[in-house]
């Protein structure tokens, strides 16, 4: 298990990034309330992001391996809640993944660097973002949320 996954809280929600949407609360040109549920013991995370005063959400869900300072992500299945009704659920093609490189961790914050680090991404892939290739390419700060 990781020490400092452990350590950290299990519900964050981003407070700063310089990662391009979809990260950080946002969908493309929309805004909104963004947790992220991180189950240390299955190894697996949600991001959620509630839209239009939650009456819309998007989770992603995934899965991590790894140590210490650094997780090694995969991207499992996205799906689409409208109104309390599930609309779909979409799993990710193989290698959909990311590297998570663990700063800072302690019960109120967690502070990680990531980036792409050989994995695929769809949304370069269709020419959305560029750059993020580096595993420590984007800075994000995460906060306790109660």
């Amino acid at each position: 298990k990781s020490a400092a996954m452990a350590a950290s809280p299990s519900s964050v929600a981003p407070r700063y990034s310089d990662a391009p949407s979809p990260s950080n609360g946002a969908l493309g040109p929309l805004r909104g309330d963004g947790i992220q549920s991180v189950d240390v013991a299955n190894r697996q995370y949600t991001n959620i992001l509630r839209l239009f005063g939650g009456a819309v959400s998007v989770a992603l869900r995934a899965s991590f391996i790894g140590s210490n300072e650094e997780l090694r992500v995969t991207f499992e299945d996205i799906s689409l809640t409208a109104f309390g009704a599930r609309v779909f659920t979409k799993d990710f093609p193989p290698g959909v993944e990311r590297t998570w490189c663990l700063d800072y961790t302690d019960a109120a914050m967690r502070v990680v660097r990531a980036g792409v680090d050989g994995g695929r991404s769809l949304a370069r892939e269709a020419g959305l973002v560029s750059g993020g290739e580096a595993k420590d390419a984007y800075l994000f700060f995460l906060e306790r949320v109660a």
